[in-house]
Parts: C-alpha cells; sequence; structure tokens
C-alpha cells in the first residue's frame, strides 16, 4: 500500500542515512549491533520508499494521460458549427457530355413534329371529288366554297388539329358491347386521295401525319364518347368509299364499314392509350410500304419510282390511266405501264 505518511517516514530515513555516510565513510565498517539493525532496519525502508515512488509515478504518469486525453477530447458544442459557418464542399464533377444550346434543343423538338409544307401539302384539284371532305379538312382550296356536306359545315361539328381535322362518321359501329356506336373519321389537312398518296407523295412526313391522325381521333373520342379502348382503321387504296385518306375510330370490339378485315383491304389496330400513337403510325406505313412498294425517301419523278395507277400531285407527271387526257404522264410511262 502507498500512503503519504509512510512515504514522507521512508523518504526522511533514507536522507539522514546517505548523508551520515557521506560526512562519516568509515561509520558503516565498526558498527554495534544495534547500528546492524538499525541498517537492516534501513534497507528495508529503502525497498519501500522504492515502491512507493513506483507507486506515486505510475499515478503521476496515469493522471498525466487523463489531463491530456481531456484537454483532446473535442467540444461537442464547437463540433457541429452553425449553418452560417459551416463549409459546404462542391461535389465532384461529374463527366457529362456537353448538353446542347437551348435553341438547337428546341429547334429538335419542332423538327420532330414538323411536316414539310411545301412536300406533304396538296391543295385540293377537284380530282376525284370529294368538296365536302375537302370542307372538313379545311384545305386551303375549299375554304370559300359553299358548304356541300349533308350535315352543314358549322365549327361545332369538326375537331380540329394541327394537321387534320375529325368528324362524326354518318356511318355507326355495330357489335359494341359496351361503347357507344358512334364512330369518327379523322382526314389530314392536305389532300392525299388514300394511304398509297400519302406514302408517296409525303415520303419524310407521312408517320407524322398518321401519328397525328391516330393520337387525336382517340383524344376526341375520349373527349365526346367515352373512356376505354378504340379500334383504329384505315382503307386499303382500292376499298375506300371516299377518295380523301381518312382514319375510322370506332369501338373497340365493333364493325364499321367492313373493318377489320384482311390486310389487302384494310389496317386496323387497337389502341389503349395516346401513347401507342407513334407505334401504331410506324405499323400503318410498314402495311402500305408492304402493299405499295418501299417509300423511296424522296418525291417520285418516274413510274418506276411512284408505281402504275397512280396521279402526279403538285403539279407533278402522273402514272395514271387518264394521264394522256391531261398531257402529264411521266416520261417512263408506257415502258412501265403499258397495259394499265
Amino acid at each position: 500500500d502507498c500512503s503519504w505518511s509512510d512515504l514522507v517516514m521512508a523518504s526522511g530515513r533514507q536522507v539522514v542515512h546517505e548523508e551520515m555516510h557521506r560526512l562519516v565513510p568509515g561509520a558503516t565498517r565498526s558498527r554495534s549491533p544495534a547500528a546492524e539493525e538499525g541498517d537492516n532496519e534501513d534497507g528495508a525502508m529503502s525497498q519501500t520508499v522504492r515502491l512507493t515512488q513506483t507507486c506515486v509515478f505510475v499515478v503521476v504518469i496515469a493522471v498525466l494521460a487523463m489531463f491530456t486525453l481531456h484537454l483532446m477530447r473535442p467540444d461537442p458544442k464547437a463540433e457541429a458549427p452553425s449553418p452560417r459557418e459551416r463549409v459546404v464542399l462542391p461535389e465532384p464533377p461529374l463527366e457529362r457530355p456537353p448538353s446542347p444550346p437551348a435553341e438547337a434543343e428546341e429547334s429538335a423538338s419542332l423538327d420532330s413534329n414538323r411536316v414539310n409544307e411545301t412536300e406533304c401539302y396538296y391543295a385540293y384539284d377537284g380530282l376525284p371529288k370529294e368538296d365536302c371532305f375537302c370542307q372538313r379538312a379545311n384545305n386551303k382550296a375549299c375554304r370559300d366554297m359553299p358548304c356541300s356536306c349533308p350535315n352543314g359545315c358549322d365549327a361545332h361539328l369538326t375537331w380540329r388539329h394541327k394537321h387534320s381535322t375529325t368528324f362524326k362518321n354518318l356511318k355507326v359501329a355495330v357489335g359494341c358491347v359496351s361503347q357507344d356506336p358512334t364512330g369518327l373519321l379523322t382526314v389530314p389537312e392536305s389532300h392525299f386521295q388514300d394511304i398509297r398518296y400519302l406514302k408517296t407523295w409525303c415520303p419524310t412526313g407521312s408517320h407524322i401525319i398518321m401519328a397525328e391522325m391516330l393520337r387525336e381521333s382517340f383524344i376526341t373520342y375520349r373527349l365526346i364518347l367515352g373512356r376505354g379502348a378504340v379500334r383504329q382503321c384505315v382503307h386499303s387504296a382500292g376499298r375506300v368509299s371516299q377518295q380523301w385518306l381518312h382514319l375510322h375510330t370506332f369501338c373497340a370490339d365493333g364493325v364499321l364499314d367492313g373493318m377489320p378485315s384482311g390486310p389487302e383491304n384494310a389496317w386496323c389496330g387497337t389502341m389503349r392509350d395516346v401513347s401507342q400513337a407513334d407505334a401504331l403510325a410506324e405499323s400503318v406505313m410498314q402495311w402500305a410500304e408492304h402493299l405499295y412498294g418501299v417509300a423511296s425517301g424522296h418525291l417520285p419523278d418516274s413510274c418506276m419510282d411512284m408505281g402504275c395507277q397512280i396521279r402526279g400531285l403538285g403539279g407533278r407527271c402522273s402514272c395514271s390511266a387518264d394521264c394522256a387526257r391531261f398531257s402529264n404522264c411521266c416520261r417512263d410511262y408506257r415502258n412501265v405501264c403499258p397495259f394499265r
């Protein structure tokens, strides 16, 4: 045990003993038994002193270590700086491709939905005669004509879109289980006689026009007739009753104007969401290419490009049977379409 009283007494005795040896060097050579006994007692005391000093040293070191740790401990109040003092380091930069200018993004967005008016807009020339559809389509050649539609040409009968118009069909669908049997027709503003004319005379904009017709007819159907899936159908070129391209929209489980039927007669698809418009438009144009050849990507100027039994639009040459009457046959007409 290490106590402060023992420490002081032992230290005093040790100092006296060492001082005597220094002053009287021979004092330890001739001693009495009592002195020898005192020396033994002093030796034992010296061991006690050393032990005590060791204990004191350990205690002092421990106290100093605890004090040092206390000084090194961070102040909890200073650990979280105030919002004003807190420094926020920026995130390391990420490698991203440079963003295009805002003008470029806007231009790309517009181009994706823009139809080349010079290439894809054709004024109605009266051939074949479809004055009512021309007026409903709002084609520029018919805007000043008197109305020729049996149920009128009032604005409330039509729903106009960017490149097309939707109106109610005079015919109704049969077999509609839970939906209104009323059918809708959607026509492009530009005069395309049928799906073949759209593919041939609007090679770069046909998909955009068809996607709009599908999308807007679906939205209009839900607006005026109710929700649910719809059936979208397009006649093939030889099966149309009206010589102006039109899209039929009616109940999903119904039949209208002989559709759905085989692919040689019509294309039909079921549309459940407006997001399907682009995919369905792609399907329509692939069907048209299967029937009438792959679109060339440019406006044709020969029967080899456009095929036979088709008129030229916009003052271009024709490969139809009446081209000789109008003196606008393509140069290769007699070679490519001699028996047409």
